[in-house]
C-alpha cells in the first residue's frame, strides 16, 4: 500500500521494491489497490464533515522510524501518533 500511495504522490517511499511482480495480481492488482485508497480517503473526509470539522488541527504530533525487527520478517515498522483537537 506503501508503494501504491507513493505512486498516486500521497507519500514518499525508501523502502525496499517489489518482491514479485505478481504482488498485484488477482484482487490486490494496482487499481483495486488505489480504489481502496480513495474510499478511504472520501470516508475519512465525510466523516469529518458529518462532524462539522472543515479542517483538522494537528496540535501534537510524533512520528518515528526506526527499525523494528523480527526474525520472522525483517523489515523497517513505521509509526506515527497523531492527535486532533476537536473544536
Amino acid at each position: 500500500m506503501q508503494i501504491v500511495m507513493a505512486e498516486m504522490g500521497l507519500k514518499n517511499y525508501t523502502g525496499r521494491g517489489l518482491r514479485t511482480k505478481k504482488v498485484f495480481d488477482g484482487v490486490g492488482n494496482l487499481e483495486n489497490r488505489q480504489k481502496y485508497i480513495r474510499y478511504r480517503l472520501a470516508f475519512l473526509r465525510a466523516l469529518f464533515c458529518n462532524l462539522g470539522m472543515k479542517t483538522v488541527e494537528l496540535y501534537r504530533g510524533m512520528s518515528s522510524e526506526w527499525d523494528w525487527k523480527t526474525e520472522d520478517l525483517l523489515q523497517n515498522r513505521y509509526w506515527s501518533s497523531w492527535t486532533i483537537l476537536r473544536s
